[in-house]
């Protein structure tokens, strides 16, 4: 069960972004894609913390970055 005190906070670049969907392969719960095919965040605390980090590694052009931690909200 994710830690909901405290969240992962994930920065995603659009511009970067292709929509590969590895982000919500990895991590369903914290990931889905838009109209537009982009990633974006449904809840920052949807997964476990190594699931999100997975997440982020597998971007495959690197559109996803951890820049830090926080409340979940």
């Amino acid at each position: 069960m994710p830690d909901s005190s405290r969240a992962l906070v994930v920065a995603i670049d659009r511009d970067l972004c292709m929509g590969s969907g590895m982000c919500v392969m990895y991590a369903g719960n914290t990931f889905a894609v838009d109209e537009q095919t982009k990633a974006v965040i449904v809840d920052a605390a949807g997964d476990p913390e190594e699931q999100i980090l997975t997440a982020v590694e597998a971007c495959p052009t690197g559109a996803l970055s951890v820049v830090g931690t926080g409340a979940a909200t």
